[in-house]
This record gives structure tokens, sequence and C-alpha cells, in this order.
């Protein structure tokens, strides 16, 4: 089995909750992964666009992916790509929407398609963002937010449920009470500068996501 695989099934095969998310019997997205590189910089694991809605027509069979051009010159096009669960959904009731820009440019071969480039990078940001994408492909990250995370939780004690909400990738998971805390102050802190500012809240009842 190749690095690539590896790191790639590690938080599938870690985590429950993100190993059913999207789930298609007989279809795991992971085959169809490949590293992206650029001179310099660490690679990085790509789902094309067209195994993305492979993906997403194998769940949702009825849903639809609806493209609109926001703007369009010929020097550049903005395109908006709305993902929808059921084809009949309203138009306000999408699930997961993402804006990408593309320019004209001087390249021979793909310059002048810069509206086919920017539908197609809209598509592939929405339905990542709808949970069809390698978000869970990076095992080093993975492993240095949740050692951080681990270690502060670690040193306070209490009766305060902790829950991981993932809102990107639509996952959660309840740690058990045996990592109850004592929500305030110091713990709130360390968090907040872990995860961000947006990322942590406390809650008086149930978390609805």
């Amino acid at each position: 089995m190749g690095e690539t695989t590896v790191n790639a099934a590690y938080m599938y095969d870690e985590v429950e909750e993100i190993r059913n998310l999207n789930k298609v019997e007989g279809f795991d997205p992971r085959k169809y992964m490949r590293v992206i590189q650029q001179e310099g910089q660490s690679g990085k694991y790509y789902l094309d666009v067209a195994f993305r809605k492979l993906w997403f027509r194998l769940k949702y069979p009825e849903g639809k992916i609806v493209k609109k051009i926001l703007k369009l010159t010929d020097q550049v096009a903005i395109v908006e790509a709305r993902v929808y669960l059921n084809k009949n959904d309203a138009e306000e009731n999408f699930i997961s929407n993402a804006l990408a820009q593309k320019y004209m440019t001087a390249d021979g071969q793909f310059g002048n398609k810069y509206v086919e480039l920017a539908e197609t990078a809209a598509v592939g940001r929405a339905l990542s963002d709808a949970g069809f994408g390698l978000q869970f492909a990076d095992k080093a990250a993975y492993d240095q937010m949740i050692g951080a995370v681990t270690e502060c939780l670690k040193v306070s004690e209490g009766s305060d449920q902790v829950i991981i909400w993932l809102s990107k990738e639509r996952a959660k998971k309840v740690l058990p009470a045996s990592w109850n805390v004592t929500c305030g102050g110091m713990i709130l802190e360390e968090l907040t500068k872990i995860l961000g500012e947006k990322n942590v809240r406390v809650v008086q009842k149930g978390l609805k996501v």
C-alpha cells in the first residue's frame, strides 16, 4: 500500500463518523485521488472534480448541481455553484455553494477556457464543502491538531461534555464522560488559540447542528 493511500485512510479508519460520511457501497474515493506537488512545496492530495461529481451522483442520484455565471467579460469569469440533494429542492435550499474566479491568460492550451475553468473550480469547491472531497487525507495536520486539543483537555476535569463538530465535513464526535471538563477560563482560552475564536462554543443545552 502506497503512502498516499495510507495517509488518506487514516481519519477514515480512526473516526467512524467520518468513515460513514456520504458512504457509497462499493465506491472508495481514496482510490481515485492523486498528489499535486509544486516545486519547493509539500504534496497535497487531490480528488479530481469528475470523481467528486461521480461520488455525489452515486450518493444522491436525484440531486443536482446548479451553476450560475455572476460576471463574464472578455477577461474574467465569476461563477457560483450550488449543490442540492434533490432536483426538486427550492432555489434557496442548497446544502453548499462556492464561488470561483478565473482570468483569460496567454496560455495556449487553457487561457481562453477561463469560463470552463471557473465553472469546474466552483463545482469542485461546492462539492468539497458538501463532504465530497479529501478533507481527511492530511494525517500530519490532523495529528498535530488532535494532539494539541488532547493535551488541553487533559488538564481539566469536570462535568461538562465535549463535542467535536466538523462543520465542513458534517461529522460529529461526542467524547466519553472520561473526557468531561469544566468550561471556562483557561481551557476556553487555550482551545480558542488552537481552533480559532469562531470554532469554540459553550452551550447550556444539547448542541444543535
